[in-house]
């Protein structure tokens, strides 16, 4: 039998570091709520429950967990979300690294969520828009898409994953 899901890769290591570094920032700030007074101690705490509130909705709704294949879809699964896309509507897949993604699209600037656990929503670029949601900058899935904007991911073993969505079935890439 073949695989039919694949989890989001393990994060490279600048994502690793970033992700570390913004981790301690409510622990940071409840600390120094905690030891200020008055006005420093509600807004040391406040930022500490805003940023924790921020980075469970990444966690929830922006970072997925796993890539699923499923007949004839595929399947992006978030803790509390999912997202089905016809296998029908991919044109291309193509594993790349960051660099080969670069100079294909020339510049991008992401709206969404990025440096806490990866990178996640949607990324301008000088090619148009493209759907994200990465954990690594090697190993990258790019998936042409028909009437949609690309989709750009990171599955662990992105060859796998490309040959499984290539899969024998005629209507796939």
């Amino acid at each position: 039998m073949s695989r039919s899901s694949w989890p989001l890769a393990p994060m490279s290591a600048p994502f690793r570091v970033l992700t570390g570094a913004l981790l301690l920032l409510p622990a940071g700030f409840a600390a120094g709520g905690l030891l200020g007074d008055g006005p420093a101690w509600a807004a040391g705490l406040g930022m500490a429950v805003l940023l924790g509130g921020i980075y469970a909705v990444v966690w929830l709704f922006w970072r997925p967990t796993r890539f699923e294949l499923e007949g004839d879809a595929l399947k992006i699964v978030w803790p509390l979300r999912s997202w089905r896309l016809p296998l029908r509507i991919v044109d291309e897949i193509e594993v790349m690294d960051a660099k080969t993604f670069r100079s294909r699209v020339r510049w991008a600037v992401r709206v969404g969520a990025g440096g806490l656990w990866g990178g996640f929503g949607w990324l301008a670029t000088g090619a148009g828009w493209v759907r994200f949601y990465v954990s690594r900058s090697d190993g990258l899935v790019l998936l042409t898409l028909a009437g949609q904007a690309p989709l750009l991911i990171s599955p662990e073993d992105p060859e796998g994953f490309a040959a499984a969505v290539r899969g024998p079935s005629p209507h796939r890439p």
